[in-house]
């Protein structure tokens, strides 16, 4: 990259490092100091509007629309109307919201010429990330969970933060490593921070083994596998294909309840037992709940209820239901599926054009595949999760800096 690019687009890069940084440090200081919670929304709020009058410098008023912007809108109208028919947090639903749209503006703000910037970006600040969670892993082994103001030995493995929040910490440092996969295959680097990286993955990834939760065991197998037989899967593999396997997947354990056909899988492979840590009887309470209210969902209830009518039915054992595809259904019914189903055929469409053509839809294709296998029975699409849908969103950007690689380029780290 030149650098009069750069100095042009220095407020965006300095935006983007902000904004990768901090979006989750709240989350720890709200452990912290559980009066600070407020701060997390303005915060996020805050990070939205700046994001957006950043794109305004650079692309100006002309906002696309398109039919990814129109099922965002639409979806947020339906869980909107849904919240406040169910009296629920209209502040929480807004929140949830400009989460995700803050990401799609921050990759929109980008083009052709600066486009792998963003990656190497978000390569180094989740290098950071990684680094710390791994650093507080050696130090507190058995974790560390701070409930109320006050902290506590952990003994169920998952509650390893520094940058996010208690017991979600796996799913985002799984993200965190994806991306930095993702940017291994492309643009020239520094030597020795490929290498910090490389060994800060592989530590990382060893780490979420050890953690109680047979979510990030399966998602770190799989992120291993597509580092070492990568160019095997994405011959043998397709967008299609992958969503294919997914929904087969879905529908046997959350739908039909058919555990019993995975069971070889569940119990010899991830030592669970058939109800997966109880997940059965939460999606029983959830399908339960949908089918008291199948149109409209509930939205977000009120903070009383922590924002979840899962944890208002199950008297507050259960936060979630611990699963995305039930989660979706709970806050928007039937009619807010329409919209989320229209974007991820959109997802997949675009992923599929580029796939033949591009190692970067290739990466983003398996990628996306483990977090919508992690989603079956974890609610896993993080913040920076988002960030790699609105990468596929925006893919034709990285045609001149992203496509197949040569020979002596195939490998994503080594």
């Amino acid at each position: 990259m030149e650098r009069n690019n750069i100095r042009e687009n220095l407020l965006l890069y300095i935006h983007t490092f902000v904004f990768l940084l901090t979006i989750k440090i709240p989350y720890f200081v709200t452990y912290t100091i559980p009066a600070l919670k407020p701060f997390v929304r303005y915060w996020v709020l805050i990070l939205l509007i700046v994001t957006f009058l950043i794109y305004v410098t650079n692309k100006g008023f002309k906002i696309p629309i398109d039919s990814f912007l129109i099922c965002g809108v639409v979806w947020f109208v339906i869980v909107l109307t849904s919240t406040i028919l169910n009296s629920g947090s209209v502040i929480k639903c807004i929140y949830e919201f400009a989460k995700i749209l803050s990401f799609f503006i921050l990759v929109a703000c980008y083009d052709s010429k600066n486009a792998d910037m963003l990656l190497k970006i978000a390569s180094v600040i989740f290098t950071v990330y990684l680094l710390f969670n791994f650093i507080f892993f050696l130090i507190h082994p058995n974790g560390i969970r701070v409930y109320e103001g006050v902290k506590q030995l952990y003994f169920g493995g998952q509650a390893y933060y520094f940058f996010d929040s208690v017991s979600e910490s796996p799913n985002y440092l799984l993200t965190c490593i994806a991306t930095i996969i993702i940017s291994r295959c492309f643009g020239e680097q520094n030597v020795i921070l490929k290498w910090i990286q490389n060994i800060i993955i592989l530590c990382t990834l060893a780490m979420l083994l050890f953690i109680n939760s047979s979510t990030s065991r399966v998602a770190s197998i799989l992120l291993v596998l597509m580092i070492v037989f990568h160019e095997k899967l994405f011959i043998i593999a397709s967008p299609k294909r992958l969503t294919l396997v997914f929904l087969a997947v879905l529908l046997l354990l959350v739908v039909f309840n058919i555990r019993e056909w995975l069971s070889f899988i569940i119990v010899d492979i991830l030592g669970e037992d058939l109800s997966m840590h109880g997940r059965a009887g939460i999606w029983e309470m959830a399908r339960g709940a949908f089918l008291d209210k199948p149109i409209l969902g509930y939205g977000y209830l009120s903070d009383l209820y922590h924002n979840s009518v899962i944890y208002k039915v199950s008297a507050g054992w259960y936060t979630h239901s611990h699963c995305e595809f039930l989660e979706y259904l709970l806050h928007g019914g039937l009619l807010g599926m329409i919209p989320i189903t229209i974007f991820s055929y959109k997802i997949i469409d675009n992923l599929e054009y580029y796939y033949k053509s591009q190692r970067l839809a290739q990466l983003l294709t398996i990628t996306i595949f483990i977090f919508l296998l992690m989603s079956v029975n974890e609610t896993c699409f993080t913040v920076y999760f988002f960030m790699i849908v609105a990468i596929v969103k925006n893919i034709d950007i990285f045609d001149e800096n992203i496509c197949c690689q040569e020979t002596e380029n195939k490998s994503l780290i080594f």
